[in-house]
């Protein structure tokens, strides 16, 4: 398997999208950017994702770090401010990224798919809490790379 560069190699990527709240019709833009940092194939992969939603003045800031679990699994534990710490459990293939979190406990279902193509990545994402669904639709691409 050819290996990923996002979140496999230290450096920042930059996205954008669109995310909806609650199946509303009007999609909001978002922009974000992850800062990685990759210590060696053994240490946990550490990230900071910062997105700017349309309208709203504040930046919402994850958390991540991210362990390889055998060849094609991965662990990934998440931390914001608003909603708390989560961890879930992810794959990895030749074009693929994906992680699920299912806290049912706290209210919490979602996933998020990153899917390789060429120099970018295509992102979907889904999260349900207790009275709030979010759907995410964007790509993303390493700085300094073709946007």
């Amino acid at each position: 398997m050819r290996p990923h560069p996002f979140l496999f190699k230290s450096g920042e990527w930059l996205g954008e999208g669109r995310i909806c709240f609650n199946q509303e019709l009007e999609k909001l833009r978002f922009t974000m950017k992850w800062t990685i940092q990759v210590d060696n194939d053994l240490a946990p992969i550490n990230c900071l994702q910062e997105i700017h939603i349309e309208g709203m003045s504040e930046v919402m800031k994850n958390a991540f770090s991210i362990k390889r679990d055998g060849a094609k699994g991965i662990e990934v534990a998440l931390e914001n401010e608003t909603i708390g710490a989560f961890s879930g459990e992810g794959f990895l293939d030749e074009d693929k990224i994906a992680w699920e979190f299912c806290r049912l406990d706290r209210g919490l279902t979602g996933f998020e798919l990153y899917e390789r193509h060429m120099d970018k990545y295509g992102l979907h994402g889904e999260y349900a809490f207790s009275d709030l669904r979010i759907g995410i639709e964007g790509e993303i691409w390493e700085k300094g790379g073709a946007a």
